[in-house]
Protein backbone atom coordinates (compact mmCIF):
# COMPACT_ATOMS: atom_id res chain seq x y z
CA UNK A 1 0.00 0.00 0.00
CA UNK A 2 1.44 3.38 -0.96
CA UNK A 3 2.22 6.08 1.58
CA UNK A 4 -0.56 8.30 0.18
CA UNK A 5 -3.12 5.48 0.55
CA UNK A 6 -2.01 4.82 4.15
CA UNK A 7 -2.27 8.52 4.97
CA UNK A 8 -5.73 8.68 3.42
CA UNK A 9 -6.84 5.56 5.35
CA UNK A 10 -5.52 7.02 8.62
CA UNK A 11 -7.46 10.24 8.00
CA UNK A 12 -10.60 8.32 7.09
CA UNK A 13 -10.44 6.09 10.17
CA UNK A 14 -9.88 9.16 12.34
CA UNK A 15 -12.84 11.06 10.92
CA UNK A 16 -15.48 8.30 10.66
CA UNK A 17 -16.28 8.02 14.43
CA UNK A 18 -16.38 11.83 14.77
CA UNK A 19 -18.56 12.37 11.70
CA UNK A 20 -20.90 9.49 12.59
CA UNK A 21 -21.36 10.86 16.11
CA UNK A 22 -21.91 14.42 14.88
CA UNK A 23 -24.43 13.19 12.30
CA UNK A 24 -26.34 11.11 14.88
CA UNK A 25 -26.54 14.04 17.32
CA UNK A 26 -27.56 16.35 14.44
CA UNK A 27 -30.27 13.91 13.32
CA UNK A 28 -31.71 13.62 16.85
CA UNK A 29 -31.73 17.41 17.34
CA UNK A 30 -33.26 18.11 13.91
CA UNK A 31 -35.94 15.42 14.43
CA UNK A 32 -36.82 16.86 17.84
CA UNK A 33 -36.91 20.40 16.46
CA UNK A 34 -39.08 19.35 13.52
CA UNK A 35 -41.59 17.44 15.66
CA UNK A 36 -41.97 20.11 18.32
CA UNK A 37 -41.86 23.04 15.90
CA UNK A 38 -45.20 21.88 14.49
CA UNK A 39 -46.68 21.83 18.00
CA UNK A 40 -45.35 25.34 18.74
CA UNK A 41 -46.68 26.64 15.42
CA UNK A 42 -50.19 25.37 16.27
CA UNK A 43 -50.13 27.11 19.65
CA UNK A 44 -50.71 30.78 20.52
CA UNK A 45 -46.90 31.17 20.50
CA UNK A 46 -46.80 30.65 16.72
CA UNK A 47 -46.11 34.35 16.05
CA UNK A 48 -42.92 34.10 18.14
CA UNK A 49 -41.59 31.00 16.40
CA UNK A 50 -37.97 30.99 15.24
CA UNK A 51 -35.74 28.03 14.31
CA UNK A 52 -34.56 26.32 17.49
CA UNK A 53 -37.72 27.08 19.48
CA UNK A 54 -38.96 23.50 19.00
CA UNK A 55 -35.73 22.10 20.43
CA UNK A 56 -35.83 24.56 23.33
CA UNK A 57 -39.46 23.60 23.97
CA UNK A 58 -38.49 19.90 24.04
CA UNK A 59 -35.71 20.51 26.57
CA UNK A 60 -38.05 22.67 28.67
CA UNK A 61 -40.77 20.00 28.65
CA UNK A 62 -38.31 17.31 29.81
CA UNK A 63 -37.00 19.56 32.61
CA UNK A 64 -40.52 20.53 33.74
CA UNK A 65 -41.60 16.87 33.84
CA UNK A 66 -38.45 16.02 35.83
CA UNK A 67 -39.22 18.76 38.37
CA UNK A 68 -42.90 17.83 38.61
CA UNK A 69 -42.11 14.16 39.25
CA UNK A 70 -40.63 15.14 42.63
CA UNK A 71 -44.17 16.16 43.71
CA UNK A 72 -46.21 13.41 45.42
CA UNK A 73 -49.51 14.49 43.81
CA UNK A 74 -47.96 14.51 40.31
CA UNK A 75 -46.43 11.06 40.91
CA UNK A 76 -49.85 9.74 41.92
CA UNK A 77 -51.45 11.25 38.81
CA UNK A 78 -48.67 9.75 36.68
CA UNK A 79 -49.28 6.40 38.39
CA UNK A 80 -52.96 6.64 37.48
CA UNK A 81 -52.06 7.47 33.84
CA UNK A 82 -49.55 4.61 33.78
CA UNK A 83 -52.20 2.20 35.06
CA UNK A 84 -54.74 3.45 32.49
CA UNK A 85 -52.29 2.93 29.62
CA UNK A 86 -51.47 -0.57 30.85
CA UNK A 87 -55.16 -1.52 30.62
CA UNK A 88 -55.46 -0.70 26.90
CA UNK A 89 -55.01 -3.84 24.80
CA UNK A 90 -52.12 -3.76 22.31
CA UNK A 91 -50.97 -0.34 23.54
CA UNK A 92 -49.97 -1.83 26.91
CA UNK A 93 -47.55 -4.27 25.29
CA UNK A 94 -45.66 -1.52 23.46
CA UNK A 95 -45.76 0.84 26.45
CA UNK A 96 -44.61 -1.80 28.94
CA UNK A 97 -41.72 -2.83 26.68
CA UNK A 98 -40.45 0.76 26.35
CA UNK A 99 -41.05 1.41 30.05
CA UNK A 100 -39.06 -1.64 31.13
CA UNK A 101 -36.28 -0.89 28.65
CA UNK A 102 -35.84 2.70 29.85
CA UNK A 103 -35.81 1.56 33.49
CA UNK A 104 -33.21 -1.11 32.71
CA UNK A 105 -30.81 1.35 31.08
CA UNK A 106 -31.46 4.05 33.71
CA UNK A 107 -28.07 4.75 35.31
CA UNK A 108 -29.75 5.74 38.59
CA UNK A 109 -31.65 2.48 38.82
CA UNK A 110 -30.91 -0.85 40.50
CA UNK A 111 -27.34 -1.74 39.52
CA UNK A 112 -27.84 -5.38 40.54
CA UNK A 113 -30.29 -5.77 37.66
CA UNK A 114 -27.57 -4.50 35.29
CA UNK A 115 -25.03 -7.13 36.26
CA UNK A 116 -22.58 -8.03 33.50
CA UNK A 117 -22.22 -11.80 33.20
CA UNK A 118 -20.41 -14.41 31.16
CA UNK A 119 -22.43 -17.35 29.82
CA UNK A 120 -20.53 -20.54 29.05
CA UNK A 121 -21.95 -22.67 26.24
CA UNK A 122 -21.34 -26.35 25.62
CA UNK A 123 -17.98 -26.69 23.93
CA UNK A 124 -16.48 -23.85 25.97
CA UNK A 125 -17.55 -20.77 23.99
CA UNK A 126 -18.28 -17.79 26.26
CA UNK A 127 -20.74 -14.95 25.66
CA UNK A 128 -20.85 -11.62 27.48
CA UNK A 129 -24.35 -10.52 28.38
CA UNK A 130 -26.48 -8.70 30.94
CA UNK A 131 -28.45 -10.34 33.73
CA UNK A 132 -32.01 -9.07 33.38
CA UNK A 133 -33.93 -11.34 35.72
CA UNK A 134 -33.30 -13.78 38.55
CA UNK A 135 -35.59 -16.75 38.07
CA UNK A 136 -37.93 -17.29 35.13
CA UNK A 137 -41.69 -17.17 34.51
CA UNK A 138 -43.46 -20.38 35.63
CA UNK A 139 -44.04 -21.48 32.01
CA UNK A 140 -40.26 -21.60 31.43
CA UNK A 141 -39.29 -23.37 34.65
CA UNK A 142 -37.70 -26.82 34.51
CA UNK A 143 -37.92 -29.19 37.49
CA UNK A 144 -34.74 -29.13 39.55
CA UNK A 145 -33.10 -26.36 37.50
CA UNK A 146 -32.45 -22.84 38.75
CA UNK A 147 -32.39 -20.48 35.78
CA UNK A 148 -31.84 -16.79 35.08
CA UNK A 149 -32.63 -14.58 32.10
CA UNK A 150 -29.70 -13.05 30.21
CA UNK A 151 -29.87 -10.40 27.48
CA UNK A 152 -27.25 -10.75 24.75
CA UNK A 153 -26.98 -7.55 22.66
CA UNK A 154 -25.77 -7.98 19.08
CA UNK A 155 -22.60 -6.31 17.83
CA UNK A 156 -23.03 -3.32 15.48
CA UNK A 157 -26.83 -3.60 15.57
CA UNK A 158 -29.83 -2.62 17.61
CA UNK A 159 -31.26 -5.82 18.94
CA UNK A 160 -30.26 -8.95 20.77
CA UNK A 161 -31.47 -12.17 22.29
CA UNK A 162 -33.09 -13.03 25.61
CA UNK A 163 -31.82 -16.38 26.86
CA UNK A 164 -33.02 -18.56 29.72
CA UNK A 165 -29.81 -20.04 31.09
CA UNK A 166 -29.13 -22.49 33.93
CA UNK A 167 -27.57 -20.63 36.86
CA UNK A 168 -24.41 -22.80 36.87
CA UNK A 169 -23.53 -21.61 33.33
CA UNK A 170 -23.51 -17.95 34.40
CA UNK A 171 -20.61 -16.15 36.07
CA UNK A 172 -20.59 -12.47 37.12
CA UNK A 173 -17.92 -10.41 35.35
CA UNK A 174 -16.07 -7.48 36.93
CA UNK A 175 -16.95 -4.96 34.21
CA UNK A 176 -19.03 -1.82 34.38
CA UNK A 177 -22.26 -1.67 32.39
CA UNK A 178 -20.73 0.92 30.03
CA UNK A 179 -17.56 -1.15 29.46
CA UNK A 180 -19.62 -4.24 28.71
CA UNK A 181 -21.89 -2.44 26.25
CA UNK A 182 -18.89 -0.98 24.42
CA UNK A 183 -17.22 -4.40 24.35
CA UNK A 184 -20.35 -6.13 23.02
CA UNK A 185 -21.50 -3.48 20.54
CA UNK A 186 -18.04 -3.14 18.96
CA UNK A 187 -17.55 -6.93 18.75
CA UNK A 188 -14.68 -6.72 21.24
CA UNK A 189 -12.57 -4.22 19.32
CA UNK A 190 -13.60 -1.20 21.40
CA UNK A 191 -11.20 0.36 23.86
CA UNK A 192 -12.15 -1.32 27.11
CA UNK A 193 -10.60 -3.56 29.72
CA UNK A 194 -10.82 -7.26 28.94
CA UNK A 195 -13.25 -9.29 31.09
CA UNK A 196 -11.51 -10.76 34.11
Amino acid sequence: MSRLAKTFLTGLLTLIPVLATVYLVYWVLVSLESALAEVVQMSPLATYYAPGIGLAAGIAIVLVVGVLMSNLLVRRLWGWLDGAIRRVPLVRSVYAAFYDLTRYFDSTGDTEQRQVVEVTLKGGARLVGLLTREGVPPALERPGEESVVIYLPMSYQIGGYSMVVPRERVRPVDMSFEEAMRFILTAGIGETEAPR
